[in-house]
């Protein structure tokens, strides 16, 4: 994005009210849609076609205010990649206070890894894992099955050279963001954002450090986030970085994350930790394509979209929890249509409101708020080994430093938090694990419970 959109947003949203003052506790919303300068018809449209996508959730903010709030808007869903744009804010405030630096290396800040990193890994910068392009391709948790198969051998590129989405670098970006803070990573983005944005819904215990020990020391930081705090969270980059007259993150730091490193082609492109469209380059959707944006983007449906110059932030959610994925093309189609009913001039003195929301007519159950027991290592003792579902995959059961992981053979790793001696639960997805003990207290069987049925496996590591 050139120097003048950012000059014409600035401006733009420098009289823009932030959605909530301090003391507020919600946010205020048009009290009609024409008070803002959208067409009721037009939005009812656009809630019909989100609401036939399988929405979960939409919230829509024009210039500070709630558009519409659409759904479960104050529901924490999994952020999924939309993690990697959380991190970023973090990453720009410890280089503001100048505990993290752009051009420090690897070999500087002390990093290793399981599989030792090389000499020439260890030249990567943290100007590299903020443009996905550390160079350094080793195994990393919370990493799919499709990024595990494209990584590149090790080696194949120096830093700095290559764009590979790649979440080894992401998450020793939430490792250097928490030594930076010399806090645990969701304390300081609850002190640094979550607080100071006033966000509603985000509590410590909807983060969570998702390691795979056998392939990284470095976790995912993974969230659960509502879409009226993400809404809040998409703001505060429209805003330069700014909230209630505090800044909160660099705005050039805001200005060079937003703006495209990597040319991905056709005017699409990877900033820090957010993707970047340039006007033109979204050609299916012809209201967007008028505008340069920058997005955040995670599987399955979740989306934060920021519009500059139309001074609108739109927030997408899929309810993953329960295996309700809404595809990329339908979300972008739904943030098309809320765009395109904008019909004229917001009124000069709007009227707000309390916020309103409209449900969709079919809300996935909510996820069980378990809260996982502390037990002891030898309470695991009889449950490791490994076991064959009836589906075809195989899961082995591990222990490290005192917690119980399943490794799948597909290459997935997971901790089970116990709920019993017996039972356990995955943090993602929101899956159940029940074994079934001998009279010895050692497993025979186990049932996974899903959205969609029971699974059902059975013990086949040798007695002992």
């Amino acid at each position: 994005m050139n120097a003048f959109h950012w000059l014409a947003s600035a401006l733009l949203c420098a009289a823009a009210p932030d959605p909530a003052a301090p003391g507020e506790s919600t946010w205020r919303q048009y009290a009609t849609p024409e008070d803002a300068g959208w067409s009721s018809e037009r939005l009812a449209a656009a809630w019909e076609l989100a609401d036939q996508s399988g929405s979960a959730a939409v919230f829509g903010v024009f210039r500070g205010h709630a558009l519409v709030a659409w759904g479960e808007v104050a529901r924490r869903f999994e952020c999924h990649s939309v993690r990697k744009s959380v991190v970023n804010a973090l990453v720009g405030q410890a280089l503001a206070q100048g505990t993290l630096a752009l051009d420090a290396t690897l070999e500087e800040l002390e990093i290793d890894d399981l599989q030792p990193l090389t000499a020439e890994e260890q030249r990567a910068r943290v100007v590299d894992l903020v443009r996905a392009r550390s160079g350094v391709y080793h195994p990393a948790a919370k990493e799919p099955a499709d990024m595990r198969a494209e990584r590149p051998a090790r080696g194949s590129h120096a830093a700095g050279e290559f764009f590979f989405y790649n979440n080894w670098d992401f998450n020793l970006l939430g490792t250097l963001c928490e030594r930076a803070a010399k806090t645990p990573f969701f304390e300081a983005f609850r002190d640094q954002i979550a607080v100071p944005l006033g966000m509603e819904d985000f509590r410590v215990q909807d983060g969570f450090v998702e390691l795979a020990p056998s392939y990284s020391r470095y976790p995912a930081h993974a969230f659960r986030l509502s879409a009226r705090d993400l809404a809040r969270f998409g703001q505060l980059y429209l805003q330069q970085g700014t909230w209630n007259g505090r800044e909160l993150i660099p705005p050039q730091w805001v200005a060079d994350s937003t703006s495209p490193h990597t040319d991905l082609g056709g005017g699409r492109g990877y900033g820090y930790l957010w993707w970047t469209y340039a006007a033109g380059s979204t050609a299916k959707y012809p209201r967007l394509n008028e505008f340069d944006c920058f997005a955040a983007i995670g599987t399955g449906g979740q989306f934060v979209l920021v519009v500059p110059k139309a001074e609108f932030v739109f927030v997408h959610r899929g309810d993953t929890d329960n295996e309700r994925e809404v595809r990329g093309e339908r979300v972008w189609s739904v943030a098309e249509a809320l765009l395109a009913a904008r019909d004229g001039p917001p009124k000069e003195k709007p009227t707000l409101s309390e916020l309103r929301v409209e449900p969709f007519t079919d809300p996935g159950p909510p996820k069980p708020e378990h809260a996982p027991l502390a037990l002891a290592p030898e309470s695991y003792a009889g449950l490791l080994g490994e076991y064959a579902f009836e589906q075809g995959f195989t899961v082995r059961t591990f222990l490290h430093e005192g917690r119980l992981f399943v490794h799948r053979n597909d290459g997935d790793e997971a901790e089970l938090l116990p709920l019993s001696d017996s039972r356990f639960t995955l943090w993602f997805p929101a899956y159940e694990i029940e074994f079934e003990r001998d009279a010895a207290g050692r497993a025979v069987s186990v049932a996974l419970t899903t959205p969609k049925g029971r699974l059902n496996g059975r013990r086949i590591d040798a007695a002992k």
